[in-house]
């Protein structure tokens, strides 16, 4: 993505965060998202005429909100409220929303996963449906031959491979297989994989202290860092002499350190406990 998508993305994702924060712990809501906004994807990639409405920069945003909310009237209300801020955004190209919205599904299944404590799992079974998928040409043949309906190819994913992997990794499949998009199958499962890294590196938070921090410190910053963004965070943590105000947080794009006193003195109160 060029300049204007990749700052139109981040924002994207925040917005994800935002919404993932007010769905809350519960797995089942994130997956419906996950699903809507593939939904609503597969609609937008199969129509051109859609997408240039929706990234026009003479179109005012409101247009563009109500033509979204037309086009996935029957979402929930987190997908609805995700899809205006997307459309929102300036985007360099028209395939850059739809890739971006795309991304984001991704995200939002691994966001799920990583609730009930399977994202590892749903990372190693991309990695070794994609290794599988390279031995047995065969099975790549049977999911994207273009004779071949769609419905039948996922009746043959599940075949294969319902109830040996993760529901989230099989529904992920499922989107690649019923939606393509002009990519070969090895494409789209590296384009997943990568998504699914892209929302565990959000989820670690680097952590540099002045003294080494004891594990009870490091439980408590874990925790008090999981409720701000409402999803499990883990925590990368190493010793710098020289950090500013003995403390200093990094997670995703945001630092928390010694210059900014509220929150320094935020983060001191949770490490006393």
């Amino acid at each position: 993505m060029r300049g204007t998508s990749r700052t139109a993305l981040a924002a994207t994702r925040q917005s994800l965060d935002g919404v993932l924060r007010g769905i809350g712990a519960q797995a089942n809501s994130i997956v419906t998202l996950s699903d809507e906004l593939f939904n609503v994807m597969a609609v937008l990639d199969s129509s051109p005429r859609l997408r240039r409405a929706l990234t026009d920069p003479s179109r005012e945003d409101s247009a563009k909100q109500s033509l979204i909310r037309d086009v996935a009237k029957s979402a929930s209300q987190p997908t609805l409220e995700l899809l205006t801020s997307v459309v929102s955004q300036r985007w360099s190209s028209p395939r850059d929303m739809v890739d971006a919205m795309e991304a984001i599904a991704v995200e939002a299944q691994a966001a799920a996963a990583n609730l009930q404590g399977e994202l590892d799992q749903v990372e190693e079974e991309l990695f070794q449906i994609s290794q599988l998928i390279t031995a047995q040409p065969e099975l790549r043949q049977a999911l994207t031959d273009r004779f071949t309906e769609t419905q039948t190819k996922v009746a043959i994913l599940n075949g294969v491979l319902s109830g040996k992997i993760t529901p989230y990794t099989l529904r992920l499949l499922r989107a690649i297989v019923e939606s393509p998009r002009g990519r070969s199958l090895d494409r789209g499962l590296a384009e997943f994989m990568k998504a699914t890294a892209d929302r565990r590196n959000h989820l670690i938070a680097r952590v540099f202290s002045a003294v080494e921090l004891t594990e009870g410190q490091l439980t408590r910053l874990s925790q008090a860092l999981s409720k701000q963004v409402g999803q499990p965070v883990r925590l990368n943590a190493q010793v710098d002499p020289e950090t500013i105000g003995g403390l200093s947080v990094r997670l995703a794009d945001e630092v928390i350190d010694g210059t900014l006193i509220n929150r320094l003195t935020q983060a001191r109160r949770v490490l006393v406990g």
